[in-house]
């Protein structure tokens, strides 16, 4: 309407170009897209605008870029995000199966997975999504559902995130179970603030679900500790989220100092950084200057892409552009200096149950850990969806 205001009898177009990027893997997904999706009238000028818009994707395949309607592109991006979520909810309605019959989720997924229909994508259990994408759009496919006057269908898809929830209030009650009803008196370390690993976003973090219900079991204190996230914006959020912010709620910059006199672990992010038996410890992303300009190469080798300044695309590739007036020398040598090495360290579990005090327990949420190795340190290890029945034999 504006522009029909502004720019009376100009002629225009509506296209939907709806993004399907990761948080963490933004820059390759745009670089290697799965599919770019182009909604359009499918009049003259409405298909006109679509071709013009899928040049602007001139690296890509053309066999890759679809050309739809208006509603199959904006709906289309709400079934994607909505299928992840169905699948992560699914997987882990049958983790608490196995921990109920003597299974173990990872061999199920393994299992399920191996089937090409079906693939293992999106087939890890854990305590369920996060993020400002799933949740979202599968709580507006339901809303949609319902606008359509399709009950059955709007029903189903609040399923998806009803069972997500169910996972986190499940997770804390086996806690309280296994402290014999009651956390008061203990103190509690949480790993993990992010809704998911390499990335400081938190949020709907599941993270923050589990300290909520953590909190009404009057603990002596939740640490908190996260690789990726600052101290002072966990604590604003939090401020903000729980409202007044429970004094027994402190913030730690060293997994160690966040477990000094700890009962329990929480494993609730999967960081790399939280694994036993360790990994090694990866590179960060390398970021050296060369002929003035900033040369990234990821770890996995799949592409070293230049930045400097402003970016100019020719040819399919990536070339700099004149250099930014805001300073990009500086940045340059802040990423080549403050971000080169290794980006992380893993966590010592032998250090980490040393500041421990009895009964010494480790909840993972992420299945970051080998449970029975880890229980040779002295420690007692629950892992969502591993057999009850399992646990029972090694207590």
């Amino acid at each position: 309407m504006q522009l029909q205001y502004h720019r009376p009898g100009v002629p225009f177009e509506v296209l939907s170009n709806p993004e399907f990027l990761t948080e963490g893997t933004a820059v390759m997904d745009l670089l290697r897209p799965s599919r770019v999706l182009i909604g359009s009238g499918k009049t003259i000028s409405g298909l006109a605008a679509a071709e013009t818009l899928a040049s602007l994707y001139h690296w890509i395949s053309p066999e890759k870029i679809l050309r739809t309607n208006h509603w199959s592109s904006e709906l289309a991006k709400l079934v994607s995000n909505a299928i992840l979520a169905q699948r992560i909810s699914s997987i882990n309605t049958v983790s608490a199966m196995c921990e109920a019959i003597g299974a173990d989720i990872t061999e199920v997924s393994q299992a399920v997975g191996m089937d090409h229909r079906i693939g293992l994508s999106y087939l890890q259990s854990g305590l369920g999504f996060g993020g400002s994408c799933l949740r979202k759009d599968t709580l507006g496919l339901a809303y949609l559902a319902e606008f359509l006057d399709l009950p059955e269908v709007a029903s189903y898809w609040k399923a998806v995130v009803d069972i997500n929830t169910w996972q986190v209030d499940r997770f804390v009650e086996r806690i309280i179970k296994l402290f014999h009803g009651t956390l008061r008196g203990n103190k509690l370390a949480i790993f993990g603030y992010a809704f998911k690993e390499n990335t400081s976003d938190s949020r709907e973090s599941q993270s923050i679900q589990v300290i909520r219900q953590l909190l009404q079991e009057q603990p002596e204190e939740i640490a908190i500790y996260d690789p990726g996230c600052d101290v002072d914006l966990m604590q604003d959020e939090l401020l903000r989220t729980l409202s007044p912010l429970n004094s027994s709620v402190k913030m730690y910059r060293g997994p160690y100092e966040a477990c000094e006199g700890a009962s329990a672990v929480l494993i609730l992010t999967p960081w790399e950084e939280f694994k036993y038996p360790p990994c090694s410890a990866k590179a960060s992303p390398a970021a050296i200057v060369e002929n003035d300009n900033l040369l990234i190469s990821r770890p996995d080798g799949h592409i070293k892409l230049a930045l400097s300044g402003n970016m100019e695309s020719q040819e399919g590739y990536l070339k700099p552009g004149p250099d930014c007036l805001a300073g990009c020398a500086k940045c340059r040598q802040e990423l080549a200096g403050e971000r080169s090495g290794p980006r992380w360290q893993p966590v010592n579990w032998e250090s980490v149950l040393q500041h421990m005090k009895q009964p010494r327990w480790v909840f993972d949420a992420r299945r970051q850990v080998q449970a029975e190795e880890l229980e040779k340190l002295g420690c007692k290890v629950v892992t969502l969806g591993q057999s009850s029945f399992v646990l029972n034999d090694r207590l």
